[in-house]
């Protein structure tokens, strides 16, 4: 029986050592190689960015967290000391997490601003959990040695891509996905752009956990409140057809139960930036100028005209003409 027991794990080791090897050697997710300029595919950015606090802890002092939308935010072009947390549909729980560990590695920050969106508070955290895309960096050798196993073990990527024009990820500076190509063939062909058929198709979620994400944001501001750091809250310019999809009834819920725990400004809505196609890549992310016109308002560089200041005594107001405008 140990005969036939020592065989199985031999074959078993001779069968992964090979496929270890390749996805090493292939890195689909970024985290082995550290090469993520001009790729076709998505790398890990959550694991890969706060492994890059951790390495430099003193390097920065605001961050910006977010879904990809928030990606699209540029701030460190304007100010090297913020860096971009974005990850593919990040969620305030893991915001939460992420956090947790950039603080008890004794990280010093002035600011964090936590950008959010409809699906922040209809997606379940635990549908990540096992998904290598958005897996969280581990600290401690048997949990790192853990995470990094699962990589090495995933079944190989062969041929799979998901962008047509390559991005290069800025994780050692400012922790933005730069892809301005895209840019430059919108501008090349605007009106192609603007009636192209993918802006009728937006992405919908149908879960709603409301109250759950709101007790997670107030994880976040106790947490940021204990280690002397401001947080501020935004909602993303969510375009238009992504955004009135939804029964007006949730909408009104996420941000009257926002406005409740924390103020926050609200860029969403139906205003002249997420009715125009031109502002957008695709239903669900705002081009590079609509970052910086975010980020140019919270610091009050410039002002936009669409920012709203949404607390519990305005909330109310803000809901009943966004209900006015709702198609």
């Amino acid at each position: 029986m140990d005969r036939l027991i020592k065989k199985i794990l031999l074959l078993g080791g001779l069968t992964l050592l090979p496929l270890g090897v390749y996805n090493f050697q292939n890195d689909y997710y970024g985290v082995f190689q550290k090469e993520l300029r001009n790729r076709y595919n998505e790398p890990n950015v959550r694991f890969i960015k706060t492994q890059h606090l951790l390495n430099h802890p003193k390097k920065y002092k605001t961050l910006i967290f977010g879904s990809s939308r928030t990606g699209k935010i540029l701030a460190h072009n304007h100010d090297s000391g913020v860096y971009n947390m974005y990850y593919s549909e990040g969620l305030p729980a893991e915001f939460l997490e992420d956090l947790k560990t950039i603080f008890d590695a004794g990280i010093n920050l002035e600011k964090v601003y936590v950008g959010l969106d409809e699906f922040s508070f209809m997606i379940n955290p635990e549908k990540h959990k096992d998904q290598l895309l958005r897996m969280r960096y581990e600290t401690g050798l048997v949990n790192q040695a853990s995470a990094y196993i699962q990589f090495l073990i995933d079944p190989p990527k062969i041929g799979v891509t998901k962008y047509e024009i390559p991005t290069d990820f800025d994780i050692p500076n400012s922790g933005n996905p730069l892809h301005f190509q895209v840019d430059s063939l919108i501008e090349q062909d605007t009106q192609n752009h603007v009636q192209a058929d993918k802006f009728l198709s937006p992405k919908k979620y149908y879960t709603s956990r409301v109250d759950k994400t709101c007790e997670e944001i107030r994880g976040i501001i106790k947490l940021c409140k204990a280690n002397q750091t401001e947080a501020h809250f935004f909602f993303n310019p969510v375009f238009i057809n992504t955004y009135t999809q939804y029964d007006f009834e949730i909408i009104s819920e996420i941000k009257s139960k926002l406005a409740v725990i924390t103020p926050f400004v609200d860029f969403s809505g139906i205003n002249k930036i997420t009715s125009d196609p031109y502002n957008y890549y695709e239903t669900n992310h705002y081009r590079y100028f609509i970052g910086d016109t975010i980020w140019f308002h919270l610091t009050g560089e410039r002002l936009c005209s669409v920012a709203k200041y949404v607390n519990r005594s305005t909330v109310e107001s803000l809901l009943d003409r966004e209900k006015a405008k709702w198609p």
